[in-house]
C-alpha cells in the first residue's frame, strides 16, 4: 500500500521552514556587536539595522533593550570609557598615571572615531568617570581647589581638541597628495610649507607620545610655580 510523503518533508527545491523562537541577544551582547562593528569597519554607519545584522538578530531584538539608537550609543560610550579606565594604573608617580590617561584615551577613542564628538562635546554624561579619574591624578600632583579645577579643564580641553582633530584627520592622506594640494595656496605659502611637509608627516608618527610628554611638563611647571 502506497503512502504519502511524511508531513515534515519540504517541497522539492525549498528549504524546510525553521520553527521556534527567533535568535535572542542580551543587552551586553548588543553593545559588543556595535563595538565590534566599528572595530571591523570604523566608517560603517552605526544604525540599528547594521548592528542587528552584525549580531545576527533582527532589529526588533535590539529594541527590547534600547529605546533608540541614541540610547545604544550612550551605552557604547559607557563601555568604551569603562574599558579605558579599567586599564589605567592607580598607583605610581602621577606623571606616569597622567601619561597613561592621555595615551589610553587616544587608543580607545580613536578606534571609534565616529563617537569622539559624542564623548567630547557633551553628548553623553559618561565622561564624568573620566573626569573623576583625571581629578584624582592631578590631586596626587598636589593641586587643590580652584587651581585643580583650572588645570583639569585645561588638560581635558587640550586633550579633547587634539583627539577631535585626530579623529577628523584623513586616514588615506599621503605626502604626494599634500605636495599637490600646495597648488591651492599662494606661491609664497607653498614655498614656506613645501620644506616642512616631510617633517609634518614624520611628526605624526610619534605625536601622541610627544603630546603626553609636553602636557606632563606643563603640569609640572604649574605645580612648581604654585609651590614657589
Amino acid at each position: 500500500m502506497a503512502t504519502g510523503a511524511p508531513p515534515t518533508t519540504a517541497r522539492a527545491g525549498r528549504p524546510a521552514r525553521r520553527r521556534g523562537r527567533p535568535p535572542q541577544i542580551s543587552r551586553d551582547g548588543v553593545v559588543e556587536a556595535a563595538a565590534q562593528l566599528l572595530r571591523t569597519d570604523p566608517d560603517a554607519p552605526l544604525t540599528m539595522a547594521n548592528v542587528a545584522a552584525a549580531a545576527g538578530v533582527t532589529p526588533t531584538a535590539l529594541y527590547r533593550h534600547f529605546r533608540d539608537r541614541d540610547e545604544l550609543l550612550d551605552a557604547l560610550v559607557g563601555r568604551i570609557l569603562s574599558d579605558r579606565n579599567a586599564a589605567l594604573p592607580h598607583d605610581g608617580p602621577w606623571q606616569d598615571q597622567l601619561r597613561a590617561w592621555i595615551l589610553s584615551g587616544f587608543d580607545h577613542l580613536l578606534a571609534y572615531h565616529q563617537l569622539v564628538h559624542l564623548v567630547l562635546a557633551g553628548g553623553s554624561c559618561r565622561w564624568l568617570h573620566d573626569a573623576a579619574t583625571l581629578a584624582r591624578i592631578l590631586e596626587q600632583a598636589g593641586l587643590r581647589g580652584d587651581e585643580l579645577a583650572e588645570v583639569q579643564v585645561w588638560v581635558a580641553m587640550s586633550f579633547g581638541g587634539y583627539v577631535m582633530a585626530e579623529a577628523a584627520r584623513p586616514r588615506t592622506a599621503n605626502i604626494s597628495e599634500t605636495y599637490a594640494a600646495l597648488a591651492q595656496v599662494s606661491p609664497d605659502d607653498a614655498d614656506r610649507l613645501a620644506p616642512l611637509v616631510p617633517a609634518i608627516f614624520r611628526a605624526h608618527e610619534h605625536a601622541h607620545e610627544r603630546f603626553a610628554d609636553r602636557m606632563i611638563r606643563a603640569v609640572e611647571a604649574i605645580v612648581h610655580d604654585a609651590r614657589a
